[in-house]
């Protein structure tokens, strides 16, 4: 298993664990909401972009995200 696909299966337990779906997960890691999409069909991803992804997981799990970036909400869709 490659680093790539470490880094699938652990983004997959994350959204099995938080309920949260792919696209919202995409948004809110790295502003772009087919990210995991592209990860599953084998596209691979720099050490920086698989760095902020682990990093996100970790402080969405421990609360130190907030509240608009965990639902993974840009700002078109949180209302004023």
């Amino acid at each position: 298993m490659n680093s790539t696909e470490i880094l699938l299966a652990d983004i997959e337990a994350f959204l099995l664990r938080t309920g949260m779906k792919a696209a919202d997960f995409g948004m809110a890691a790295v502003r772009d909401v087919a990210f995991v999409y592209r990860l599953r069909d084998g596209r691979d991803l720099r050490m920086s972009t698989a760095d902020r992804v682990r990093e996100f997981m970790r402080a969405y799990e421990s609360g130190n995200v907030s509240r608009r970036r965990k639902r993974g909400a840009s700002h078109r869709n949180v209302a004023a």
